[in-house]
């Protein structure tokens, strides 16, 4: 950058005499000495000054002006070392988009000869590029009332002429990191951020409005006595199919929809939950031992049957318990959020993800926060409720898109574990619990009957009930079969 500056430090004198001293150490003497000074802001026509004068005697500068100049020489180096870096990243850059072009087309080619293409709102934002040279006339998507609104406007490409959307707005919501900003909280009412385009036009706006809907009103999934707790609170059109009408009793239980009613106390937040999630070890034994029953009868296998919870505490609780017993299952968003919470480190191999290996009853059960369950059924699903508590905190489970995924999953039997002076203050539950009274479908006890001795019934209402009172899921009774 300045050879007259350098050619000073080569070690020549005037006569051409070269010294003793190597240049390098030459160099520091002088950087030494120049940091004695205070370094100084001047303008550039007295920094051109220092620099025309370190050209003639670069020894001649005072310690001020050596510590200007230095500064002034690494201040340049950084940015010739930056410009270098920016293009590097910059040509880098070029031939990657290159690269990127040759393989979209190919993608492109592919794609103009499907006549469906199935994509994810994700994946269509992130090949937005290719897509939009499909020119695809119609979309069509499945969940929408799962859909933010943002990835909902994103798939409306120029070339989209028919929008179709497809889901069920009562049900859950799109999922936001910030719950704050969720219209499940107060502050979150201003925002809205998880109300799907379904939502808002399926609702209408004020002063606007609803936009038409098509209703699907016949259901193939539950037993009458299921689809009742949501026909009478929220489809008050839904029509059972007659292929559920005559769907056979669940095996071992004098029940097939039932609230078993308890007030043992959750548990207080201690360390292991951090304080972030709620859990019930009385529900965890009681569920355990229920589902220990209903594989015993012979005729459902674990993988039948699902275990829902509203809380990722009291879902680690469940899977540390059942999985002495059974293969848990987990899916990935309740693995995530396992090991978000903390409990990576509980599983027996210290992965954070369960040892799959052969129990004493083998087969799958899956277990699940309720959230993460929506789309899925079961034949028969058990749900610990936790929330058990003087204040009458019912939590997460106090909004009806959630109730309503929880009380819609089961095929032939449902069975809800759960303090009912807990949940009645909130009103759509009140309505469940009214419903279940009238039909002695709530109680301190599950009624469960053996299959070979069909008039005994034995009463259990603590989880050590079921090993007294229907031992290996049978009865006490002296059985020749």
């Amino acid at each position: 950058m300045y050879p007259g500056i350098h050619a000073q430090f080569s070690g020549k004198d005037a006569e051409g005499f070269i010294t003793q001293e190597k240049v390098s150490d030459r160099f520091k003497r002088w950087v030494q000495e120049s940091t004695k000074g205070d370094t100084q802001t001047h303008s550039l026509g007295r920094l051109q000054d220092i620099i025309e004068k370190a050209k003639r005697n670069v020894w001649s500068l005072s310690d001020n002006d050596r510590k200007t100049l230095m500064n002034h020489l690494m201040q340049e180096i950084r940015e010739r070392i930056i410009d270098g870096i920016l293009d590097d990243f910059r040509e880098d850059d070029a031939f990657a988009k290159q690269i990127r072009d040759v393989y979209d087309e190919v993608d492109r080619r592919v794609l103009a000869d499907a006549d469906v293409i199935g994509v994810t709102t994700s994946g269509l934002a992130r090949r937005i590029s290719v897509l939009r040279h499909i020119e695809s006339r119609v979309v069509i998507c499945e969940e929408a009332g799962e859909v933010l609104e943002a990835h909902m406007l994103s798939a409306l490409i120029p070339s989209v002429q028919h929008l179709i959307q497809i889901g069920d707005h009562q049900q859950l919501r799109p999922q936001i990191v910030n719950h704050k900003l969720s219209m499940e909280s107060h502050s979150g009412d201003l925002y809205q951020l998880d109300s799907s385009q379904f939502e808002r036009m399926a609702l209408g706006e004020s002063g606007l409005p609803a936009f038409p809907t098509s209703q699907l009103n016949v259901q193939r999934r539950m037993r009458p006595e299921v689809s009742t707790l949501i026909r009478n609170t929220l489809y008050e059109r839904l029509v059972d199919s007659d292929t559920v009408k005559n769907l056979t009793n669940v095996a071992g239980m004098g029940k097939n929809v039932f609230w078993l009613d308890h007030e043992n106390q959750e548990d207080a937040a201690d360390q292991e939950s951090r304080g972030r999630s709620k859990s019930n070890k009385w529900e965890v034994a009681m569920t355990h031992a229920l589902v220990r029953h209903i594989v015993r009868q012979g005729v459902y296998s674990s993988k039948d049957i699902a275990v829902l919870t509203p809380y990722v505490g009291q879902l680690q609780k469940l899977r540390s318990a059942l999985q002495n017993d059974f293969e848990i299952v987990l899916s990935d968003r309740d693995q995530e959020t396992l090991i978000r919470e903390g409990h990576e480190d509980t599983t027996p191999n210290g992965t954070g993800h369960a040892l799959l290996q052969k129990k004493a009853m083998t087969e799958l059960l899956r277990i699940a926060t309720v959230d993460n369950f929506q789309g899925e059924e079961a034949k028969v699903i058990i749900i610990s409720l936790v929330r058990s508590n003087m204040d009458n905190k019912v939590g997460f489970l106090k909004t009806s898109n959630r109730i309503n995924v929880l009380l819609s999953r089961a095929k032939h039997g449902m069975y809800l574990i759960g303090n009912s002076k807990t949940y009645a203050n909130d009103s759509m539950w009140s309505n469940v619990l009214g419903m279940l009274r009238m039909t002695d479908s709530i109680g301190h006890k599950f009624s469960l009957h053996c299959d070979r001795h069909q008039e005994t019934a034995a009463m259990v209402a603590t989880p050590e009930d079921f090993e007294i009172l229907s031992p290996q899921g049978g009865c006490r009774k002296q059985c020749d079969q």
